[in-house]
C-alpha cells in the first residue's frame, strides 16, 4: 500500500493533498501502529509539539529510527511543518544523522 504520514495533534493536510492517501496520526503512537500495520510511508510530514503530556515529534523520530534500524531501512522522505523552530531542526537534524549512518 502506498502511503503518506501526517503527524500533527491539530491540523490536517493541505486541502488539495487529501486525497492523496494521507493517513493522520493525532500521536507518536498512532504513527507507529501506521508503520507497523501499513509498512513505511512514502512520504511523511512532521510536527513538533504534540500537546500536553504526549511524546513530541522528536520522540517520534527516536522510535522510528529504532524501527527502522531494527529492520535495515532507510528514512522515508520527509518534511517537517512543526512551527517550533528549535525542535523542528532538531528533527531535522536526527534523521538526518541516522540517514547518515545508517544508508540501506
Amino acid at each position: 500500500m502506498t502511503w503518506k504520514l501526517f503527524l500533527d495533534d491539530e491540523r490536517y493536510p493541505p486541502n488539495d493533498t487529501l486525497e492523496a492517501n494521507w493517513k493522520i496520526a493525532r500521536s507518536a503512537d498512532d504513527a507507529m501502529y501506521y508503520i507497523r500495520t501499513y509498512g513505511l510511508p512514502i512520504y511523511m510530514s512532521l510536527d513538533h509539539d504534540m500537546g500536553f503530556m504526549n511524546m513530541t515529534g522528536m520522540d517520534f523520530c527516536k522510535v522510528l529510527c529504532n524501527y527502522l534500524m531494527d529492520n535495515d531501512r532507510s528514512v522515508p522522505k520527509y518534511y517537517v511543518h512543526s512551527q517550533n523552530p528549535v525542535g523542528a531542526e532538531n528533527m531535522r537534524k536526527y534523521l538526518a544523522k541516522y540517514s547518515e549512518l545508517h544508508t540501506v
